[in-house]
């Protein structure tokens, strides 16, 4: 039975020694797996810092184009603004020159009328000439008295 201990025994120191070389480069693939691990993981966070700068600076410029839009459409502002200045203006030209005009025809009218000694009497509307037709002989004399 000694012997047998023996055995078991010896059987078990070899079992060890057994599970001892295959923990060995078991720690080795262990070692690996972390270095690899730990590698991966830097590349990924490099990558990550890089994704984060080409962000930046794409927010950078997006900004600047912002910034540059909103000069060209104060710019643009001011021009209308300033055109709208010049064209009330220029309205209020024409406004006085049409006054002008105006008051000259009238002035010319009232000559004319005089000259002729008499003024113009329309028709009365008796249905054989169409009513428009009527109506701009109407204004003709109108304008003409």
């Amino acid at each position: 039975m000694a012997t047998r201990t023996e055995q078991r025994a010896g059987a078990g120191v070899a079992t060890r020694k057994r599970l001892r070389l295959q923990s060995v480069p078991a720690s080795d693939s262990i070692e690996e797996s972390s270095t690899t691990e730990a590698s991966t993981l830097q590349a990924v966070m490099r990558e990550i810092r890089q994704l984060q700068s080409e962000r930046r600076q794409q927010q950078e410029e997006f900004a600047e184009e912002i910034r540059m839009w909103d000069d060209m459409l104060r710019e643009m502002e001011e021009r209308m603004q300033n055109y709208e200045i010049q064209l009330s203006r220029r309205n209020n030209r024409v406004d006085e020159r049409i006054a002008q005009r105006d008051s000259a025809e009238l002035d010319s009218r009232e000559t004319i009328a005089k000259e002729l000694g008499f003024k113009l009497k329309p028709d009365n509307f008796d249905g054989t000439v169409p009513l428009r037709e009527f109506f701009t002989q109407f204004d003709l004399i109108a304008r003409a008295n």
